[in-house]
């Protein structure tokens, strides 16, 4: 099984966990538009599957930066990062969480606790167990872990950070482009070459990053 069947198969489940938590859900059509997107990655990946797997093939890469920009509706639940943990299984490139850098020893406990349970998910294995119930699992833990991670972001923000001087990270789904946000200061490349260099509020969203981000 090469990487794309592998990247589809994720893609596939982490549809399935989203599209199952869309019921009663008060954003319903933005969850369920989540689901779609990774499901429509799922079939980009598997129409690559015959060949050999360097890169996130165009067209899933374009359905998995779809389901992100869902993903960061607000209300929806759905962290963006999730979709993340599909790319990563082509570019190698273990998805990372930025530094909260919280100012209070209780939010940088739970940032802590977060990031040792993100750690033993991955660590397990299950990711990439043949038994779907057990990667499913696995996969839901990941969903919850990163929207906990979403919500002490948003909670750091209100309570302050340590040092503000430290940069936020950021990376696209396919690996392209990264950014930094330091200061007030958004700074936005793809690959070696530097995209834009662009002023924003000093108490910037990850939401407003990620749009700042797509359209440089």
């Amino acid at each position: 099984m090469n990487s794309y069947v592998k990247a589809a198969t994720r893609a596939r489940l982490l549809g399935n966990i989203v599209r199952g938590r869309a019921a009663d859900h008060p954003r319903r059509r933005a969850v369920l538009a989540v689901a779609r997107h990774l499901h429509d990655a799922s079939l980009a990946f598997l129409d690559e599957a015959d060949k050999p797997a360097a890169h996130v093939p165009e067209a899933a890469g374009a359905a998995l930066l779809a389901a992100r920009d869902a993903a960061r509706a607000a209300g929806t639940g759905v962290s963006p990062v999730v979709v993340d943990h599909v790319a990563e299984i082509v570019t190698g490139e273990r998805v990372r969480h930025y530094d909260l850098h919280p100012l209070h020893f209780e939010h940088l406990d739970a940032e802590r606790t977060i990031r040792a349970r993100l750690l033993a998910v991955h660590e397990s294995g299950h990711l990439d167990s043949r038994d779907e119930d057990v990667a499913l699992a696995a996969l839901s833990s990941l969903v919850d872990l990163h929207a906990d991670h979403d919500e002490l972001a948003a909670t750091v923000r209100t309570y302050g950070r340590w040092n503000r001087d430290l940069p936020v990270t950021y990376r696209t789904a396919d690996g392209r482009r990264t950014a930094e946000l330091r200061s007030g200061h958004l700074t936005v490349h793809e690959g070696s070459r530097l995209l834009a260099e662009i002023d924003v509020p000093e108490e910037m969203t990850p939401a407003g990053a990620w749009d700042l981000i797509a359209a440089a």
